[in-house]
């Protein structure tokens, strides 16, 4: 039986308690669904595991020897290329969700360092786990589908993948849908305002530092619900 979210809150508690500030040492996959950090922690070597098993999703310290497949699946060998010598920075969830959102700090091609999330949905049949390299997005519309959480000034490009995934989107089984943002005017101020019957929205963006640094705000309002969100991109 899955654990419910207010058994998932210890248990995130103690993790994030005990191995907060932690190396990535080794990544393995030996399940399908199930994946083993080996961390080098402030009280000794331990070993993490995030199972996303319909019968049992869980993330919790593991001693037991687990056989691994000669060849690692693609997803493992894409957990390895951005997390491997990473640093746990906390273990989080999000809202008593039945979801387990793991900050790191790795390394990226350029040698800079970068934040990554990996995220474990525990919910039964639904479980997963996911690498992120921006923000978490758990819920994709408002009202019953009417509303979107995306902000269309603030979407550069979106690409579904129904087969055929790309090797980036290794371990899949349905389907992606990759959101790709703007990249921000780093050289004249503009904007767009909009008001509706329903929905007002205003998007402003422009350098900071020219040609280094911008901002790009949009912000709207849906049946007084607001929603606000804010980018700082430094290239």
């Amino acid at each position: 039986m899955p654990l419910d979210a207010l058994c998932l809150s210890g248990l995130v508690h103690e993790l994030n308690g005990a191995l907060s500030g932690a190396r990535i040492d080794k990544i393995y996959q030996p399940g399908r669904d199930e994946v083993v950090l080996a961390l080098r922690a402030p009280g000794g070597n331990v070993k993490l595991l995030l199972s996303a098993n319909p019968n049992h999703p869980r993330p919790q310290l593991t001693q037991l020897p687990r056989e691994n497949p000669d060849a690692p699946p693609m997803f493992c060998m894409l957990l390895r290329k951005h997390l491997s010598g990473g640093r746990i920075l906390s273990i989080a969830q999000p809202h008593l969700e039945r979801v387990v959102e793991i900050r790191l700090e790795a390394l990226d091609e350029l040698g800079d360092r970068v934040e990554r999330r990996l995220v474990l949905e525990a919910m039964g049949r639904h479980s997963n786990l996911i690498l992120l390299d921006g923000v978490p997005v758990y819920n994709v519309d408002h009202l019953l589908g009417f509303f979107s959480v995306f902000t269309p000034e603030a979407v550069k490009k979106v690409t579904l993948f129904k087969s055929s995934f790309p090797a980036r989107f290794g371990g899949r089984l349905s389907s992606v849908i990759d959101v790709r943002t703007n990249d921000g005017d780093m050289k004249n101020y503009h904007g767009v305002v909009s008001v509706g019957l329903l929905t007002s929205k205003i998007n402003f963006e422009g350098p900071i530092i020219k040609n280094r640094l911008f901002v790009h705000r949009p912000a709207g309002q849906t049946l007084h619900a607001q929603r606000r969100e804010i980018q700082l991109l430094l290239f």
